[in-house]
């Protein structure tokens, strides 16, 4: 939506403080700060975009208020017209909005409605002083991490980003359209808004089926924490100074008499997309169980509550290798060319377990890898996982391919979205114990919103095959847009 030219031509004439830009300062964030919008402010500068430095020094003009709302996080056009006694079609027409999607920094021109006035639709402030200063003081640390969470005392539930788990909204929507799931059911379904040139993420909303974004127990994730050993271990190649399409990985059995090669690129493949267990067994040895558990998945990298632990197809897997356990690990050698490498591993001496399987997750550290490996080119470096990009391209490859089992949710999503809109689909399918889940990045073409979708069901497939119809359904509709 761009602002009317009135306004822009007042910000850019009026007098104007200075702003330094600081690390992980946005446009929209400062913006913000000072009571104006994005354009008022790219007006007085003469920014040709929404990018800005580090140091830079950005003027901030006295920017005109009257008759204008500036949006802010947590607004949608229902709250601001209740806030001003309008209809959502009044400040649309007045707007020239054609959906209801609005974006942080957005500046909308309020008319005179003559509907009553809810006070309890603006944002809350703090009355105390103390707690007010210290809010300012969260705001001026604020990153544009929106994954990084927030320090909660024990028991309370962490936030994603600039906005608090929604637990309420996707219940409520799912029941609506008549949807009961089973009492094992889990969800989590993150809306990422890009800026205009797709380049960073400016929003994040996480909306979660109850409390179950971050429930860990009693569930199987199965072949959907495939993606943890394949990011950790290229990792590990790429530290030690190989390239993953050039090498070569050996490893020994315990008595290190016999030995099994290995292309990495290949144990990459085979395990993504074709979900094959041995594949993923080897990418775990590779990675090391201590390093895998103790360094990868682990809060500072994104995960909080997942582990790998045993072995997959143990039958096979057993009698091949004399390994039990990944703590036992073999010895590994890396070969490019003339160039080789040992790793001489042993046994890890970390105590990590998962008590209900070999493998445990939950929606919200699946949500994690999958968006660290599709946004990785709109995500802070910090946030980013050391690979290069055509290291992430052979995932995301792996991705988006049609896999053997595990395609009825994406399909069913697909089936909700023709028509429609056009989309992109990468996603990793896992079944266990009649546990099903699945994991899947939705890429709306033509459009800045991504969508992240982590979910799981028991018993079968039936219920997460009708979750995904509704779930859809609600995204091809702009179904959460319009709270």
């Amino acid at each position: 939506m761009r602002v009317l030219f009135w306004l822009l031509a007042l910000s850019a004439s009026a007098p104007a403080r200075t702003h330094t830009v600081k690390p992980g300062e946005v446009l929209a964030k400062i913006a913000l700060r000072y009571h104006c919008s994005v354009e008022e402010i790219k007006a007085a500068n003469h920014l040709p975009s929404d990018v800005i430095g580090v140091g830079q020094k950005i003027k901030i003009p006295k920017c005109n208020r009257k008759g204008i709302h500036v949006v802010r996080g947590g607004d949608s056009l229902y709250l601001i017209a209740r806030r001003y006694g309008c209809k959502i079609s009044e400040l649309k027409a007045v707007n020239q909005l054609e959906k209801n999607r609005l974006n942080v920094g957005d500046a909308l021109k309020i008319p005179a409605c003559s509907g009553p006035k809810d006070a309890s639709a603006a944002p809350r402030r703090s009355t105390n002083k103390a707690s007010e200063k210290k809010s300012k003081a969260n705001d001026k640390n604020k990153d544009t991490e929106a994954e990084k969470p927030k320090k909660t005392k024990k028991g309370k539930k962490p936030e994603l980003g600039y906005h608090k788990t929604d637990t309420e909204t996707l219940e409520r929507l799912l029941r609506e359209r008549g949807f009961y799931p089973p009492k094992g059911f889990k969800a989590l379904i993150i809306e990422i808004t890009l800026d205009h040139r797709q380049q960073r993420i400016i929003r994040e909303r996480p909306f979660s089926w109850r409390n179950t974004y971050d429930d860990w127990e009693r569930w199987n994730p199965a072949s959907t924490v495939k993606l943890f050993a394949a990011v950790s271990a290229l990792e590990l190649v790429r530290a030690k100074g190989f390239n993953p399409f050039r090498t070569t990985a050996t490893f020994f059995d315990r008595g290190g008499r016999y030995k099994r090669d290995y292309k990495v690129s290949d144990l990459i493949y085979e395990a993504i997309d074709k979900s094959n267990n041995i594949a993923y067994n080897r990418l775990v040895q590779l990675a090391g169980h201590g390093r895998l558990n103790g360094q990868f998945l682990t809060p500072r990298r994104g995960v909080k509550h997942s582990g790998i632990h045993k072995p997959y197809e143990r039958k096979t897997w057993i009698p091949m290798t004399g390994v039990t356990h990944f703590k036992d690990a073999p010895k590994i050698q890396l070969k490019e060319g003339e160039r080789l490498r040992t790793l001489n591993r042993g046994t890890s001496k970390g105590d990590w377990t998962c008590p209900y399987s070999g493998a445990c997750s939950t929606p919200e550290d699946l949500a994690s890898v999958m968006r660290r490996l599709m946004l990785h080119e709109q995500i802070p470096p910090s946030q980013r996982y050391h690979l290069t990009l055509p290291e992430l391209r052979v995932i995301r490859r792996a991705l988006s391919q049609r896999h053997k089992r595990g395609e009825e949710v994406v399909d069913a999503i697909k089936a909700a979205y023709r028509g429609k809109k056009e989309i992109a689909v990468f996603h990793k399918p896992g079944y266990s114990e009649r546990w099903i889940s699945d994991v899947i990045y939705v890429m709306e073409r033509r459009s800045r919103r991504r969508w992240i979708i982590a979910l799981a069901g028991f018993p079968g497939r039936g219920a997460l095959i009708r979750a995904g119809q509704h779930i859809g359904a609600l995204l091809a509709s702009d179904g959460f847009m319009d709270e």
